[in-house]
């Protein structure tokens, strides 16, 4: 006969109890463990502290009427009164409209572009024509942005390649940089630049 196994007896609900170890000795374990890849991440963290988080302190100067000998820490408090006399100049909603307007532009014209010719250099078969595009494009990102600053400021001024080029088929010489109807499509054109070059290092 078989023994008969008894179905009312609960299992025994006590376990051996596992202790944590304490945070210290976690963060001891866990440094010990990757001391190496810590190191290794510290210059990144180090760039983005200086670069990227430092600056936003400086926020606090529009809350501020700010005096560059006393600093953030000195300048007197005035609340919102910079916002005030903002909103209040004649001219804001227009900063505002031409803020809007380079923005919505140049994201337009600027985010496509570049993934647009990404694909297009992807398709080129011929191997020496496509390293020879990839060359070109790659060029604009060794240029510092002072020089290209003054490019754009020798191409655009009245006396520049552009205006004479327009002057050629009677257009009246103009300073384009000075022009309301030519900034936005000039500022345009450099976001456009700017993102192809991105886009062609990441690619």
């Amino acid at each position: 006969m078989e023994a008969q196994v008894p179905t009312n007896q609960k299992p025994s609900s006590l376990s051996p109890v596992v202790q944590k170890p304490p945070f210290s000795a976690r963060v001891k374990d866990d440094w010990h463990d990757n001391k190496i890849k810590y190191l290794m991440a510290l210059p990144v963290i180090i760039y983005f502290l200086i670069f990227s988080y430092k600056p936003m302190y400086g926020l606090l100067m529009v809350f501020q009427d700010y005096t560059p000998r006393l600093g953030i820490s000195g300048s007197t408090w005035i609340g919102f009164d910079n916002f005030v006399r903002f909103f209040n100049d004649p001219n804001a909603t227009r900063i505002v409209v031409n803020t809007f307007n380079i923005s919505i532009w140049s994201l337009i014209f600027g985010f496509p572009a570049p993934i647009i010719l990404a694909l297009l250099i992807n398709e080129i078969k011929n191997k020496v024509f496509k390293r020879t595009v990839q060359t070109i494009s790659y060029m604009p990102y060794f240029i510092s942005l002072v020089v290209m600053c003054s490019l754009i400021k020798f191409f655009t001024q009245s006396d520049g390649l552009i205006p004479d080029f327009l002057a050629f088929f009677g257009v009246q010489r103009t300073n384009l940089l000075a022009s309301p109807g030519a900034f936005i499509p000039i500022m345009c054109f450099r976001e456009f630049g700017k993102g192809l070059v991105g886009i062609r290092l990441s690619i």
